[in-house]
């Protein structure tokens, strides 16, 4: 069993990753629909990357009998003025989920 403060720290990045994918599958669904299918399958490849991290730390949870909670996610937006504006959010997106690691 873990710590309370480290459970508590691992659940809270199962949200993080699981934020993270939702955020990049809306984005690529911005990109097919703008018929930037190269964008769209390159996002698509980060949103199932941001999942398998989730579930590597659902897996370590449950290998270390500590309980897993699965949160609710808000709607990510799937609205960007154009490709330059799209990546920008990815980045942010990133550096904050690097960020919540880190800590």
């Amino acid at each position: 069993m873990l710590s309370k403060k480290i459970e508590k720290a691992l659940n809270a990045q199962v949200g993080v990753e699981a934020m993270a994918s939702h955020h990049y599958l809306a984005m690529a669904c911005w990109a097919r629909s703008q018929a930037l299918d190269g964008t769209a399958d390159f996002l698509f490849e980060q949103a199932l990357e941001e999942r398998t991290h989730m579930m590597k730390v659902i897996d370590y949870l449950q290998e270390t009998d500590t309980s897993v909670i699965i949160p609710a996610l808000k709607q990510p937006s799937n609205k960007f003025k154009n490709i330059l504006e799209l990546f920008e959010a990815a980045y942010t997106n990133e550096k904050a989920v690097t960020k919540s690691i880190h800590e």
